[in-house]
């Protein structure tokens, strides 16, 4: 793992944040490349851990699954504190945030699934580590009742395997904790607007689309 830690750093703290008032025009490009920059990164780290797992050792494996959740988790965190465009009026940000929404909640689920199967191919190959006790936090914040385990056994720090700890992921189902969430009766259709949030949130309305 020690080759990936600089670069798992580096990918952390890059923000998408354009910190400047550019024109409209070259403000939404740099974050556009922003973006980008950041997607290639998470990409290149996510191959560098499948690659560790092709070693087929179940400790690296489950260290490995940990780590491609954190990089889809931070991800997500850096849509969702991704900065506002310096432009839009109160109505065009809420439209903006609706977007920026739509686009980080599917890769916060791939982080949830990062994290599942870490605890997953701990149980089944018995190994136990920290970072399975960390995937298994990271989970109760994303689905608090399904993760949380009351008189859990707690082991000693550095200790990496018991096989009478499967006993308490065996009390999870994972596959309902993942599944869908039942369908809703649809509502009565609001009235038809032209304020429809784009399908790619960076690029922002220019300054006074959409304001009498």
């Amino acid at each position: 793992f020690a080759p990936t830690t600089s670069e798992y750093k580096n990918y952390i703290e890059y923000k998408l944040v354009v910190g400047a008032n550019y024109s409209q025009e070259k403000w939404n490009k740099t974050l556009l490349e922003k973006l980008d920059t950041k997607s290639k990164m998470a990409l290149d780290l996510s191959k560098k851990y499948e690659k560790i797992m092709e070693l087929k050792s179940p400790r690296w494996t489950v260290a490995s699954l940990f780590m491609i959740g954190q990089i889809y988790k931070y991800y997500s965190l850096a849509l969702f504190n991704s900065e506002m465009p310096y432009w839009l009026t109160m109505d065009q940000e809420v439209i903006y945030q609706d977007g920026i929404q739509r686009r980080a909640e599917p890769v916060e689920r791939k982080a949830i699934e990062g994290f599942v199967k870490c605890i997953e191919t701990a149980y089944k190959t018995g190994v136990y580590g920290h970072y399975v006790e960390e995937a298994r936090m990271e989970l109760i914040g994303y689905m608090p009742d399904a993760y949380y385990v009351e008189n859990e056994i707690k082991l000693e720090p550095g200790f990496e395997s018991d096989s009478r700890y499967a006993a308490v992921y065996a009390q999870v189902d994972l596959a309902a904790a993942l599944a869908p969430a039942p369908a809703e009766e649809p509502a009565a259709q609001p009235a038809e607007t032209t304020d429809t949030p784009a399908d790619t949130p960076a690029e922002a309305p220019a300054a006074g689309a959409g304001s009498n």
